[in-house]
């Protein structure tokens, strides 16, 4: 215990008080006398969890009595969130795959929509009716461009998040909620910043997109991280539509491009609710870059497979 004159000396003139870190010097105690017959032993009584985000499936087997440096938060409650998985297929009906293995992952979807084609065959419908899985699943043909499904999936639920059908779920499906009466969801972000976002073309774009809206946005967030509210995603949307269709006629011709448009994401979505001021009172953001973040699909195809659909080519390895 430190000796409350000291702590009290500490506190006023902590300027003054070296820093300095010493990992480097008990990682080689560590290495030179961490056995089982010598003094130093791995702690029983604290677990380090520094830099970690929690749920209570993560603690069912821990017996350390100190926790350092867990920030733990409460699993999702389907009396609270009911949610729908959207998923973006294409003309190879992987979405199949998908759904033929949902029940056996742990997860808090209620409904699932899969956004096909409009040019998809009754057939390829009813095939895809016919799986087997104890949710309830829509098919929906496209009036609009792929990378318009984050707006056009027709949602019934209060809650919604987005897939495409070159994944599938991870086993344990962690969606995180607060403590506190709000239980707002925990939404894993990078920062924007020179290290983690400039240097990559399309993460500079997607928050170039995003200023639109707040340009003092500085979170990426990823689509498939994204716990969306479904009255937020219709008000986001009809504004990113309206926005778009403005910039896109300040352009002259020549300055159109020809590559496929972006579409709006997760992070304009975020950036749209800053905006308007609710962003924190709908979430807590979590900087993954400090505390992590899981993957809750897993890819089950090459980007290079999912990116050729994407742009209308067949490029599967079968």
């Amino acid at each position: 215990e430190i000796p409350p004159l000291l702590t009290k000396d500490l506190e006023t003139n902590k300027e003054q008080f070296p820093h300095n870190s010493n990992t480097n010097k008990f990682r080689k105690w560590w290495e030179k006398y961490g056995k089982s017959k010598n003094p130093i032993r791995e702690s029983k009584v604290i677990a380090n969890y520094a830099g970690t985000n929690l749920s209570p499936r993560h603690l069912i087997n821990e017996r350390a009595f100190v926790l350092h440096g867990a920030k733990q938060y409460l699993a999702w409650d389907k009396g609270r969130h009911e949610i729908t998985l959207v998923i973006s297929d294409w003309e190879e009906q992987l979405s199949t795959n998908l759904i033929s293995r949902i029940d056996s992952s742990t997860h808090p979807f209620s409904k699932l929509v899969v956004m096909i084609p409009e040019t998809a065959s009754d057939f390829d419908i009813h095939s895809s009716l016919r799986i087997n899985t104890s949710l309830p699943v829509l098919i929906e043909r496209r009036s609009r461009p792929d990378y318009m499904d984050l707006c056009t999936a027709p949602i019934e639920t209060e809650w919604f998040m987005m897939i495409n059908s070159y994944h599938v779920l991870a086993p344990h499906v962690e969606l995180l909620f607060t403590e506190d009466e709000k239980r707002k969801p925990v939404i894993p972000f990078v920062p924007a910043d020179d290290l983690h976002c400039t240097t990559r073309h399309r993460c500079q774009k997607i928050h170039k997109a995003s200023q639109i809206f707040a340009p003092e946005n500085n979170m990426l967030v990823q689509d498939f991280d994204m716990l969306f509210r479904t009255e937020e995603r219709d008000t986001f949307c009809l504004e990113w539509i309206q926005r778009s269709a403005d910039q896109a006629e300040l352009l002259p011709t020549t300055q159109i491009s020809q590559e496929k448009p972006l579409g709006p994401t997760a992070t304009s979505f975020v950036s749209y609710l800053l905006k308007k001021g609710i962003a924190n009172n709908l979430y807590h953001f979590s900087d993954s870059t400090i505390f992590g973040a899981r993957d809750n699909f897993q890819r089950e195809y090459s980007e290079e497979e999912e990116m050729a659909a994407a742009s209308g080519a067949l490029l599967l390895s079968g």
